[in-house]
């Protein structure tokens, strides 16, 4: 069993702290920032899955930590990788392509530049890693 390096640990760390702070502002500030621009409001059911999920996400990044285990660690970031280009495929389907978007889409845009980026940094250290 090998353990997990320090670099992932790091990246663990990154990707649990910004999918909670995601969260919490989808699941929550998302209503004041869109107040404050006098943007549409979010659709619930979107800001709830999509903070619930990153939630949890978050959670279980923190728990990886304590397993140390090399190979659950790289399964949770191929679930995350997975998770985080799925969620970029569908909001520029639906968003861009469709145009049926009724959320403000600099917000959308915003999240798919920081999951883009997280995705890269994530696939970076699945491959480096991986046996």
């Amino acid at each position: 069993m090998d353990e997990i390096p320090e670099p992932l640990k790091k990246i663990l760390v990154i990707n649990a702290i910004l999918a909670v702070i995601s969260a919490i502002i989808y699941i929550g500030a998302i209503d004041i920032i869109s107040a404050i621009f006098n943007w549409p409001s979010f659709n619930p059911l979107y800001k709830g899955i999509f903070g619930g999920s990153q939630l949890i996400f978050g959670i279980f990044a923190f728990l990886e930590l304590y397993q140390k285990e090399l190979n659950r660690a790289i399964l949770f970031l191929e679930l995350l990788i997975a998770w985080q280009a799925m969620v970029v495929f569908v909001s520029v389907t639906y968003g861009v392509i469709v145009f049926l978007i009724t959320e403000p889409i600099a917000i959308i845009m915003i999240t798919n530049i920081f999951l883009i980026v997280m995705i890269l940094i994530n696939v970076y250290f699945y491959r480096k890693y991986r046996k």
